[in-house]
């Protein structure tokens, strides 16, 4: 995978949410184009999943399930996101740590990034710059604590991480280069 320009960065994050948001809501219509864009990006996303499924990512929180951290830190995470938020204009409805709160910020940034792109008045880069940090900081490794019911989920999540993850290394280079060659 090549890295994602600025607009089809922002499908891709507002995809993530909008299928989580999907599994999260117990199904009903399916997003089909969010399938069609994921398996354009060779992940193919289950369209079926039970009770258990939806109940584990509606109530999957970081703050929960990231043993990557201290104690301290992991029960402070809520609220480290919920500045984050803030800092950026953001107010979530759901708690900060939720898997919709966290794809719905890094959609929301993915897509004002997107747009300063369009506008050409150079906010674009440090939008992406706040984007990066909080994938990295954030996102990525929520994520990667993510562990579903049943293996076909599991392996579509493992796809997901590998998704974000190529796309926020190729981010950082562009970023650097442009970092670099105004130095």
């Amino acid at each position: 995978m090549e890295g994602l320009n600025s607009f089809e960065r922002a499908g891709l994050f507002v995809s993530l949410h909008a299928y989580l948001s999907w599994v999260a809501s117990g199904g009903g219509e399916p997003p089909v184009e969010v399938f069609n864009f994921f398996e354009s990006l060779g992940v193919e996303l289950p369209r079926e999943f039970g009770r258990e499924t939806s109940e584990y990512v509606r109530n999957f929180r970081a703050g929960d399930s990231r043993d990557d951290l201290n104690p301290v830190a992991r029960a402070n995470l809520p609220n480290h996101l919920t500045a984050f938020y803030k800092a950026s204009g953001y107010v979530s409805t759901e708690p900060a740590d939720s898997l919709t709160s966290m794809t719905a910020f890094a959609a929301r940034l993915a897509m004002d990034a997107y747009t300063a792109h369009v506008r050409g008045d150079g906010e674009a880069d440090r939008v992406e710059r706040q984007l990066h940090r909080f994938i990295q900081t954030h996102l990525l490794p929520t994520l990667e604590h993510v562990k579903p019911p049943g293996k076909v989920f599991e392996e579509t999540f493992d796809g997901l991480v590998r998704i974000v993850r190529l796309d926020t290394h190729f981010l950082a280079e562009r970023l650097s280069r442009q970092r670099s060659s105004v130095a």
